[in-house]
């Protein structure tokens, strides 16, 4: 189960859609109980769909991966949970045992993949946007997580059931009421029956949990989200620093066990796949594996929208990078057309450039040389 920033509930975060009562109203962590939402009708059509051998309306994401040649979520859990899958489980014995938590969207970036949804950061910046097309719209800052008792309580409510607990955001380093769940679930002698994995920005360093939380755990991976290298990265992820990311991370090497695995989580889109080689090469060199996720939303930087021509030239640079093999990533970017949205991210980059200072031709010379003249 996943719970969103904003406390609606998904199967899974690559599930399209949110869970709904009878009455189409959204399930919210905050308010409706465990129980409704696992027992929810919609979730048992969900199981029904897959046992049918057809797929659920929300789940393309994982279908259009696996098409690319890529192993899905889907495929990758059912290898990890395969010990669970029977129709006793399925319809029976409902309790979660892999929750995956964004808590709020507290976050202290504003990357430019992201939106006010994940990251409070963008809430101010997004409005100057919305004034200009004419939008009027309300964007909160989800704290919720700090203040919601109930919350907490259904998350230790689950506790003796649980096997992993995925932790996301905003940035899940930024919320000091986890730490305390973990350092909960320590006291109670169930942590070394629990995986934790994180996603973070690299900009937080939570020494004591390195320290003094995490090695009671089963297993710790953190996922450090760096979609390119210095003032590439520093472009995509604003305002964060190219040198204070690294320095942090270097931190976490020195803590790498077995029990505790830290790998890079690189967002595949349209200002990054033609430096794919470049990349690999320094964290090869770095010390970190990645793990390359192709990003879906918003289509205007998926590289489907990349006009066929320069996608042409990405390929054959990506078919000539012989260190690691990146069919799927071509694929992906090859197989789906999304091009109409190309004029979409030339507009994006601009008033962001203008609002931010920033200039994407100065940033990507190369992208500038590679789109300049392509006709959509």
């Amino acid at each position: 189960m996943e719970v969103q920033p904003n406390g609606t509930v998904k199967p899974c975060c690559m599930y399209k859609d949110t869970l709904k009562d009878p009455n189409g109203q959204e399930y919210l962590i905050q308010k409706n109980t465990m129980e409704e939402i696992t027992e929810s009708d919609e979730l048992k059509e969900i199981k029904q769909r897959f046992l049918s051998g057809t797929q659920p309306r929300g789940c393309h994401r994982c279908w259009m991966e696996e098409l690319s040649g890529k192993p899905s979520k889907r495929v990758r859990d059912n290898q990890k949970y395969q010990h669970h899958i029977n129709e006793e489980v399925i319809f029976g014995d409902v309790k979660p045992r892999y929750l995956d938590l964004k808590l709020g969207n507290i976050c202290n970036l504003k990357c430019r993949i992201c939106s006010p949804q994940y990251s409070s950061r963008w809430i101010a910046e997004q409005k100057k946007y919305d004034k200009i097309d004419g939008i009027i719209q309300n964007y909160d800052k989800l704290d919720w997580p700090e203040k919601s008792e109930t919350f907490w309580q259904t998350v230790e409510s689950l506790i003796p059931d649980l096997e992993h607990l995925d932790f996301t955001g905003g940035e899940p380093f930024m919320i000091a009421q986890h730490f305390d769940l973990l350092e909960k679930i320590v006291r109670m002698g169930k942590s070394k029956d629990i995986s934790i994995h994180y996603n973070t920005n690299a900009t937080q360093l939570p020494l004591h949990a390195l320290k003094n939380i995490w090695p009671h755990f089963k297993y710790v991976d953190v996922h450090f989200s760096i979609d390119g290298l210095e003032k590439h990265f520093e472009y995509q992820r604003h305002p964060a620093k190219w040198q204070d990311a690294v320095s942090n991370m270097s931190v976490f090497k020195e803590y790498n066990s077995s029990k505790f695995d830290l790998r890079i989580c690189h967002t595949v889109d349209i200002f990054n796949v033609y430096y794919l080689p470049e990349f690999l090469d320094w964290t090869s060199n770095f010390g970190i594996p990645v793990y390359l996720n192709n990003l879906h939303e918003p289509k205007y930087y998926n590289v489907s929208t990349i006009p066929y021509s320069a996608k042409i030239k990405i390929r054959e640079k990506l078919y000539n990078y012989k260190k690691r093999n990146l069919d799927s990533v071509i694929s992906f970017m090859m197989n789906t057309n999304t091009q109409e949205s190309f004029k979409v991210f030339e507009k994006h980059i601009k008033r962001t450039d203008l609002v931010r200072a920033e200039s994407f031709e100065k940033t990507f010379p190369e992208l500038v040389s590679l789109y300049k003249g392509v006709t959509v």
